[in-house]
């Protein structure tokens, strides 16, 4: 007599009730090596249970409900050489849960015509990557964690998705995650915390490549460790960026075009670097870098925009560019050594305000136009300060 195998029964199972509309159940475990798990629930579905459960090397598991309203899917893998998806369209409340333990894992999330959804995974281990898809949705959510090395997140929320936030953390060496936001009302959180990090805005779809497009976005970005870069590209209105970084190597960019973009960045640390560039109206900078070796150059091209500061530590330079109406820099660098600070306004009722505290520090302010102020101050030795208005 020929028997089912326990997996050969269990999928048959769960292919005799892709029919049925509401309430089912699907639970898989496998250990072992080179297993396949497929789950699918379709077609008007609702509050359907799928879990699977890989332990051994080179498994694969896949979960796909379509049209399915609060439904959810669960996924676990500890091994070697594992990979997970999950795939969820055209409902609402829908969850997928992703964790991976071991090496080598992949874990991809597709979310398309969601509102309301949720995605979250988490990796333990070496190599992982992963992938999360969200588009055409309203009110979703994402949370990427990983812990280990050598991991990578690529996270967007694109083509008409609204109020959606996305969350990534990564505690390790050598990680790196690429985020997209199109839309409006989004918020991104980020956090790395080890060696090597990279934060950036990615685009694979549209261009440019950059991080959040549309209007009231807002994102924070946190780093704590050594050579980490973060690069925000932000183009509409109302935007909102925060970076900061503690350690060392740290650069990092942003890039605002639109109305009422406010750019907060705070470094301390060795070797930071921070670029600014904003265009629009109503734009805003705060910068604070504390260490040796930072370099901060802002960029702002518009009208009421203002840029302050402080630059504590060694060789720090500060070069301020402002082209527009109202435009108010303030720059202040106590104490340190090699200190450079240049300004440059063009425009109406502009003033200036640098301060420097140290040993040859130099100070150039350049102003062209009608109302401008200027006052330089500098106590040490050797500073040079030159202050031209037209």
């Amino acid at each position: 007599m020929f028997k089912f195998k326990p997996l050969v029964a269990a999928l048959l199972t769960v292919a005799s009730v892709q029919a049925m509309a509401a309430n089912n159940g699907a639970d898989q475990s496998q250990s072992g090596n080179d297993n396949n798990a497929s789950i699918n629930q379709t077609v008007s579905a609702q509050s359907n249970y799928a879990s699977q459960s890989q332990s051994g090397d080179l498994n694969n598991a896949n979960v796909n409900q379509s049209y399915a309203t609060n439904n959810s899917a669960y996924q676990s893998q500890s091994g070697t050489g594992n990979s997970t998806s999950t795939w969820q369209s055209s409902a609402q409340n829908n969850t997928s849960s992703q964790n991976q333990t071991g090496s080598n894992n992949y874990a991809i999330t597709e979310q398309s015509s969601q509102t309301n959804s949720n995605a979250s995974v988490n990796q333990n281990g070496n190599s992982n990557d992963s992938t999360v898809h969200q588009w055409s949705g309203d009110a979703n959510s994402a949370s990427v964690t990983q812990n280990g090395d050598v991991n990578h997140v690529h996270l967007d929320q694109y083509t008409g998705t609204y109020t959606s936030t996305a969350s990534i953390y990564q505690e390790g060496t050598g990680n790196r995650h690429d985020f997209q936001q199109e839309g409006s009302g989004h918020a991104l959180t980020t956090s790395s915390v080890g060696n090597g990090n990279a934060i950036t805005g990615n685009s694979w779809s549209t261009s440019p490549v950059g991080g959040q497009y549309g209007s009231n976005q807002t994102a924070s970005l946190n780093q704590n460790g050594d050579d980490n870069s973060i690069a925000l590209l932000q183009q509409g209105d109302g935007h909102d960026a925060n970076v900061t970084q503690t350690g060392n190597n740290n650069v990092a960019s942003l890039n605002q075009s639109g109305n009422g973009s406010t750019a907060t960045t705070t470094q301390d640390g060795d070797g930071n670097q921070a670029t600014v560039n904003q265009s629009g109206n109503a734009n805003e900078l705060y910068f604070s870098q504390s260490g040796e070796s930072n370099v901060l150059t802002a960029d702002q091209n518009g009208d009421s925009n203002y840029v302050a500061g402080y630059s504590y530590g060694t060789d720090n330079t500060t070069d301020v560019d402002q082209v527009g109406n109202d435009n108010y820099a303030y720059v202040h660098q106590d104490y340190g050594n090699d200190n450079l600070a240049q300004i440059s306004q063009t425009g109406d009722q502009l003033s200036a305000h640098v301060g420097q505290g140290g040993a040859g520090n130099e100070a150039y302010v350049t102003q062209t136009s009608t109302g401008n102020y200027a006052n330089v101050h500098q106590y040490g030795n050797s500073n040079l300060a030159t202050v031209s208005q037209n």
